[in-house]
C-alpha cells in the first residue's frame, strides 16, 4: 500500500516538474516573437480586444472573453496573450495524465505527458489564437467523459454538455467530436447493460441536447 502511495506521490510530482519545466521553457521559447499567422491572429486579437462580443465573426465568445483581458497589458498584449497560452497549455497536463493512467502505468503516464508538451502542438502557444485554451478544455472534458459509468445520472451526462459546450465556446471544431462521443456512449451502454440501446439514446440525448444549449 505504501509502494502505491510512493508511487502516486512520485509520479504527481513528475507532473508538477513537467508543467513548471515546460512552462518556462515555452514562455523562453515566446518571447520576442512577434505575430507570425497575421491574417488569424489579427482577427482573434481585434475580436477579443476591440470589438464587442455581438460583433465577433466566429462564435468563440469563452475564448473571447478571457483574452479581452490583455487589454490590461497594455502594448504589451501580445506577452501576455503568450503567457496564457503557455499556461492553459500546461494545465492540460494532469488531465492527460489521469486518462492516461487509466489504460497505463504511472511511469508511462507521466512519459506520456512529457511527450504532449513537448509535442509540436506547443507551437500554437506563440499565436494569438484559440488552440492552446482549446487543448485544455477537450482533455478536461476527455478525462471527465472517462470517468462516466453507463448508468451515471442524467445530471452528470448533463455537465460533460456543458464541459464540451463550453469547449464549443473556445473553438467551434468542438462540435465535430458529437459523433465520436455518442459511438463511446453506445459502445460503454453496450457492455453494461442490458437494455443498452435506451440507456445510450437516452445519455447521448442529454449530453447533445445540454452542449447545444450551452453553445
Amino acid at each position: 500500500m505504501k509502494l502505491i502511495e510512493r508511487s502516486q506521490l512520485n509520479a504527481t510530482v513528475a507532473v508538477a516538474a513537467i508543467m513548471a519545466l515546460a512552462f518556462v521553457l515555452l514562455m523562453m521559447r515566446s518571447s520576442g516573437i512577434y505575430p507570425t499567422v497575421f491574417g488569424d491572429e489579427y482577427t482573434y486579437s481585434s475580436m477579443a480586444r476591440v470589438l464587442p462580443l455581438s460583433s465577433a465573426s466566429i462564435p468563440n465568445y469563452l475564448y473571447l472573453s478571457i483574452y479581452k483581458s490583455t487589454l490590461m497589458c497594455g502594448d504589451g498584449f501580445v506577452g501576455c496573450t503568450k503567457l496564457l497560452n503557455a499556461l492553459f497549455f500546461v494545465l492540460a497536463s494532469p488531465f492527460i495524465f489521469m486518462v492516461a493512467r487509466r489504460y497505463c502505468s504511472a511511469r508511462v503516464s507521466v512519459l506520456i505527458v512529457a511527450l504532449s508538451m513537448l509535442g509540436p502542438i506547443n507551437g500554437y502557444t506563440t499565436y494569438f489564437m484559440p488552440e492552446a485554451l482549446f487543448y485544455l478544455t477537450f482533455w478536461i472534458s476527455a478525462w471527465y467523459f472517462l470517468t462516466l459509468a453507463s448508468n451515471a445520472p442524467w445530471q452528470r451526462w448533463a455537465l460533460l454538455g456543458v464541459l464540451m459546450g463550453c469547449s464549443s465556446l473556445v473553438k467551434p471544431h468542438a462540435l465535430f467530436v458529437i459523433p465520436a462521443f455518442c459511438l463511446c456512449i453506445a459502445y460503454f451502454a453496450y457492455k453494461d447493460q442490458d437494455r443498452w440501446f435506451v440507456t445510450a439514446v437516452k445519455n447521448a440525448a442529454v449530453f447533445v441536447g445540454v452542449m447545444l444549449l450551452t453553445k
